[in-house]
C-alpha cells in the first residue's frame, strides 16, 4: 500500500467517522461507544467515497480530479 492509498482510506474514515458522530446522540457516552461507532465509521465513509466517485463519473469523463477535490 502506497501513501496515497492509505491516505485515501484515513480520510474515507475520518469523514464517515465525522458522520456518524454528527447523527449520534449527545446523551451516548464516547468512551463506552468508541468501538462501533469507529467501525461504522469506516463503513458509512467508504460507502459515502464511493456514491460521491460514482455520481462524478457520471458528470464527467476524468472523474478522479473532480472526486479527489
Amino acid at each position: 500500500m502506497n501513501f496515497a492509498t492509505l491516505t485515501a482510506f484515513l480520510v474515507a474514515w475520518l469523514l464517515g467517522s465525522l458522520i456518524v458522530a454528527a447523527f449520534c446522540p449527545p446523551s451516548r457516552r464516547w468512551r463506552d461507544d468508541l468501538g462501533w461507532m469507529l467501525s461504522l465509521g469506516m463503513i458509512v465513509g467508504l460507502g459515502t467515497t464511493s456514491v460521491t466517485f460514482f455520481a462524478v463519473s457520471l458528470l464527467t469523463d476524468r472523474p478522479a480530479w473532480p472526486a479527489g477535490i
